[in-house]
């Protein structure tokens, strides 16, 4: 499958590190992204094409993966944005979110920090 990464641009430096490992350069989301986070949503959080399978890497602050994450759950956007400030998530987690060709979407993890080395 194909894999791309995209980044707001506060996180840029992350998606780049992440981007070089998989030999691609980061989608880099207008800084409207942050407050507006349903378009990157409807672009990205869409079936795969016919036995692909892709994997999409969004890197980017808290705000706009716990939006991601909300409407993943079939939350509303009215609902998803009201929702996103009751919910912290841990910098540099991983959060996995599987789209099944019908469109459903189930969430198999959020805030994973298993990568990171203990302190």
């Amino acid at each position: 499958g194909h894999f791309t990464v995209a980044c707001t641009t506060s996180a840029q430096p992350t998606a780049t590190a992440v981007g070089k490992l998989f030999r691609t350069i980061p989608q880099v989301f207008p800084d409207s992204i942050v407050e507006h986070p349903e378009a990157a949503f409807l672009q990205f959080f869409t079936p795969p094409a016919a036995h692909s399978r892709d994997t999409i890497a969004m890197v980017a602050d808290d705000g706009p993966v716990l939006y991601w994450l909300l409407r993943a759950l079939q939350m509303s956007p009215e609902e998803a944005k009201a929702a996103t400030s009751s919910y912290c998530i841990g910098h540099a987690s991983i959060s996995l979110v599987n789209i099944k060709a019908d469109g459903s979407m189930k969430i198999v993890t959020v805030g994973d920090i298993g990568h990171l080395p203990t302190a």
